[in-house]
């Protein structure tokens, strides 16, 4: 609260300087002639405005971090009509000390009250500002949040109602006596099941990638990615799976960082029409960014779908896979981009920054900001 003391003292001192001036000058017995008189109240006015911006900002809603700045008006001004103003008192003639002490007192006192006067206007302006920059953040923050709570509603309410009315439709349809495909309900009931285990999987997935912000630790990226293609080749012994994958290579991530790769290589497989569906998986590491590639022998992408590839799904389709991909990279302050696609298959790109590498600065500082945007996209 140094600023604002200062800035009482400092227009009290312009008054009661006014007043020593007079009493120097003309002595006891001028102070109320009507010339002085209107000195005073001049002087009065300019030390009452500066004492005015004092107090007003100890009782507004203005940071003490703008205090300096106005200060700063306050004193810049005067000294600048007063560098302005002596140039002319030294060369007009005739001017004894009375009117030249007058005439400086006045414009600093001037100065010093117009200064204050830009310097709290200009801080209020800013606290303004960044007031209605913070409500917007918090209605976007909000409006985001209504969207991704739509969202996960209406992705329980199709896939997993939906699953769960095939399920029990087929039971009842086992229970029947009379009736003797007992084995394919059976098989609906376990792939309908099995589908509505993995939306509660993705969702349950999505609603902690956007709320868990602990931090995240340096994993082995390497021998990830060799289990997640074991998985794959178990789950589909026909498809043909080459990799290059280095050994020990390192990124920042967690325990949701495999549903990336499991994500895009099932999609590699479910998606490809090819009589021997092939899977590559390639790693390429620089002292900056990890590259991890992952192609395939598929039909391609269709220039439509390019567009919404890694969105939020709109239709009644819920296709959650690519889109779980693209929030969980961001989480980790990757990148993924649709690098090849067409009649002999398609290649995605999934970059992470290096663990070993050095950041900028910026970078890092932006971490948090990277995951909130993330978490903005649900």
């Amino acid at each position: 609260m140094l600023v604002p003391r200062l800035l009482v003292g400092f227009g009290s001192l312009v008054f009661l300087s006014q007043v020593a001036v007079q009493l120097a000058f003309d002595g006891v017995g001028q102070l109320d002639s009507v010339q002085n008189l209107s000195a005073y109240a001049v002087s009065a006015v300019l030390a009452g405005t500066v004492i005015a911006v004092g107090l007003f900002l100890t009782r507004s809603a203005t940071s003490p971090a703008r205090y300096p700045r106005v200060a700063l008006w306050c004193l810049g001004t005067a000294s600048i009509l007063l560098a302005i103003n002596v140039p002319l008192i030294v060369v007009r003639p005739g001017l004894d000390t009375v009117e030249i002490v007058g005439w400086v007192h006045i414009v600093s006192a001037t100065g010093a009250a117009g200064g204050a006067v830009i310097g709290f206007i200009e801080a209020r302006a800013i606290e303004q500002a960044q007031a209605a920059e913070r409500a917007r953040v918090r209605a976007a923050a909000t409006e985001a949040e209504r969207e991704r709570l739509d969202y996960l509603n209406s992705l329980l309410r199709h896939e997993v109602l939906n699953n769960a009315q095939i399920i029990m439709g087929r039971t009842e349809l086992v229970r029947d006596e009379h009736e003797a495909d007992i084995e394919d309900h059976l098989r609906t009931i376990q792939r309908q099941s099995e589908a509505m285990t993995r939306v509660i999987d993705d969702v349950r997935t999505l609603i902690k990638a956007s709320r868990d912000d602990s931090s995240l630790d340096e994993i082995d990226l390497s021998s990830l990615l060799e289990a997640e293609i074991s998985d794959l080749q178990a789950k589909y012994p026909s498809v043909e799976i080459t990799d290059e994958v280095p050994e020990d290579v390192s990124v920042l991530g967690d325990e949701m960082m495999r549903r990336i790769f499991g994500n895009l290589l099932s999609n590699a497989v479910e998606h490809n029409d090819s009589p021997t569906p092939c899977v590559e998986i390639t790693v390429e590491q620089t002292p900056e960014v990890v590259a991890v590639h992952v192609a395939d022998n598929g039909p391609g992408i269709s220039a439509a779908e390019r567009a919404t590839l890694f969105e939020r799904s709109q239709n009644e389709n819920h296709q959650v896979g690519l889109f779980l991909v693209s929030v969980l990279v961001d989480r980790y302050d990757g990148t993924i981009d649709l690098a090849e696609t067409g009649p002999d298959g398609s290649v995605f790109t999934v970059e992470f920054p290096a663990v070993d590498g050095d950041p900028a600065p910026e970078k890092q500082s932006e971490d948090e900001t990277a995951r909130t945007t993330a978490r903005s996209r649900l």
